[in-house]
């Protein structure tokens, strides 16, 4: 998460949680994990990552059980037979929330109210607007281009939640299925598929780099969103799945990426030795000057 703040809002607690994108009937079947995480942490707020429409967000603050809530979610595209197709944002509140704007890259008119309990089927009356999330659009939009909401609270507190680009890459996935595959038939792995998942390739090393950018320009154009509404007085905070980290070697701190070396499909740790010189993921960088304010 990252706060910046130009007028302190109250004291407040805040969870982020990718919950894990799965069909409804899984969502309400883990009832008993909502409302233990809720018993557990007492927040106030709560972001959530990777709901898949707006039945879960409905499903979630049912189970938590709030006497009173406000719930808000990106536009929930249509579910279809690859559940990470339909990647969403949320925010559940206990403090009421004045106003949503969805920022999506490519604006399609569909938004939804905002959920209360008392207003189970939506709120009119909180008004809700869609603008595009700019700073991306003129580069050309990629298919994991995600965009974000601008939620107001009573209390002063403006959140965006966010969800970023995985590491993951065909790359790896290509050569796992194709061994796997090998395998079924009763035949040994090609040498060249192995190197893959061992070593690496230089596809997978721009695949990376790929996705290092893909998080780049989006957390660029949120920060440009969020940056505004610091200018007007808001406590400003940017929470979510971030899909990076400061591992030696990948976290960068200027523009200048390092040469990516290629290196193993495992996925942990990085190997710092593979980007010597500032990290290829900057990811933060893009975004440090919201902190501090």
């Amino acid at each position: 998460m990252l706060l910046a703040t130009s007028s302190l809002a109250a004291d407040v607690k805040i969870v982020s949680w990718n919950i894990a994108a799965s069909p409804y009937e899984k969502v309400l079947a883990r009832a008993s994990d909502y409302k233990k995480m809720v018993d557990t942490l007492s927040p106030d707020v709560i972001v959530l990552i990777e709901l898949t429409g707006r039945p879960d967000i409905k499903a979630i603050a049912d189970a938590i059980g709030w006497q009173t809530y406000f719930a808000t979610m990106s536009d929930g595209q249509v579910q279809g037979d690859e559940i990470h197709a339909s990647l969403e944002v949320g925010v559940l509140s206990k403090i009421p929330i004045t106003s949503v704007t969805e920022f999506d890259p490519k604006p399609e008119g569909h938004t939804h109210q905002v959920l209360t309990n008392a207003k189970p089927d939506g709120d009119s009356s909180i008004p809700v607007t869609e603008m595009p999330l700019k700073g991306i659009d003129m580069m050309g939009l990629a298919a994991t281009d995600r965009g974000t909401l601008r939620v107001d609270l009573a209390n002063g507190l403006t959140v965006f939640p966010v969800h970023l680009k995985s590491n993951s890459n065909d790359a790896c996935f290509a050569a796992d299925d194709a061994i796997k595959g090998l395998k079924k038939l009763g035949l040994p792995p090609i040498p060249a598929l192995q190197s893959i998942l061992d070593n690496g390739s230089d596809v997978k090393a721009k695949a990376d780099k790929d996705n290092a950018f893909k998080r780049e320009r989006v957390i660029a154009a949120t920060k440009t969103i969020a940056d505004q509404a610091v200018a007007d007085g808001r406590t400003v905070l940017i929470a979510g799945d971030w899909n990076t980290s400061f591992e030696p070697g990948k976290f960068g701190q200027s523009f200048d990426d390092c040469q990516l070396a290629a290196f193993s499909c495992a996925k942990a740790p990085f190997p710092a030795s593979a980007c010597t010189g500032d990290g290829f993921d900057d990811t933060f960088a893009h975004d440090s000057a919201v902190v501090g304010q």
